[in-house]
């Protein structure tokens, strides 16, 4: 079906580097930036203890499951870091997931906060975060804004190459794409 199309938009690199090798491809990033007042970004801290955070569903395709074991692994390092869990919450099995993982670490430098949050509730949680680990094995639907906002709030990211935001993020200080 796609061989008779003329062009097929692509929302993310992954899809665009996979599919322009079969046909003519357009890129469409559906992103507006600034998204947040100014008056909200995050101010660094020097002095106080960093905070490592992550946000989005508890799915192991966003390996949360690694997210897990690394916040396990800083604490068997003894590491200074706060860390923080954000899950969006939309279906009981979920809960399920998310207290499977977070009952392996004891930690009172861990906070969870689990739902949906409103816009207002969830900016003052991301602005908490010094580095936010959003790691993708594979983008099911559409390119992850998350990351996006995260840059525009003047947090750092970590995030994986399949969340093709590489592109967009060329020039950008405070994120790492590992491969």
């Amino acid at each position: 079906a796609l061989s008779k199309a003329d062009d097929v938009i692509v929302i993310s690199d992954r899809s665009e580097m996979f599919l322009s090798r079969y046909i003519k491809t357009t890129k469409y990033i559906p992103y507006i930036g600034n998204n947040w007042p100014t008056t909200i970004k995050k101010i660094s801290d020097v002095s106080t203890i960093k905070t490592i955070g992550y946000f989005g569903p508890p799915y192991l395709t966003r390996s949360f499951d690694q997210v897990v074991d690394f916040f396990l692994w800083i604490n068997k390092k003894k590491y200074n870091f706060n860390k923080k869990i954000i899950t969006r919450i939309d279906r009981d099995n979920l809960v399920k997931v998310e207290e499977k993982y977070t009952s392996k670490i004891e930690d009172k430098k861990l906070k969870v906060v689990s739902g949906f949050l409103d816009r207002d509730e969830l900016i003052k949680e991301l602005l908490e975060i010094d580095v936010l680990i959003l790691p993708f094995k594979i983008v099911m639907a559409e390119l992850p804004i998350v990351v996006l906002e995260a840059l525009e709030l003047g947090i750092s990211v970590v995030t994986t190459e399949d969340s093709g935001v590489a592109s967009i993020a060329k020039g950008q200080k405070n994120i790492l794409i590992l491969q």
